[in-house]
């Protein structure tokens, strides 16, 4: 999301919010793993945006602080969230 503002910070415009990605489109979140259920995996990001999780989730549980790598999927999951196929998933190191 991009805000303008003019000389007085007063807001002119905003932008709907995106995904920035790769030239491949492969998208990089970090945050806190929400749920971990057979028909539902949810990651909660650093800005509390929630995201549905499908493809490589071995190894990881509720609770967990991961950085993750995949891509956006246009099929809405199952917590009506965006959905990323994740093809990596890593601990993120800060939370250890």
């Amino acid at each position: 999301m991009f805000l303008v503002f003019d000389a007085y910070f007063r807001e002119l415009a905003i932008t709907r919010p995106f995904h920035v990605t790769d030239l491949d489109g492969k998208v990089l979140r970090q945050g806190q793993i929400a749920s971990r259920e057979a028909a539902c995996t949810t990651l909660l990001d650093e800005d509390g945006i929630g995201y549905s999780l499908v493809g490589e989730l071995a190894g990881i549980e509720r609770g967990d602080h991961v950085v993750l790598e995949g891509k956006l999927d246009p099929t809405p999951g199952c917590a009506q969230a965006t959905t990323i196929d994740v093809t990596r998933v890593y601990q993120d190191r800060r939370w250890r």
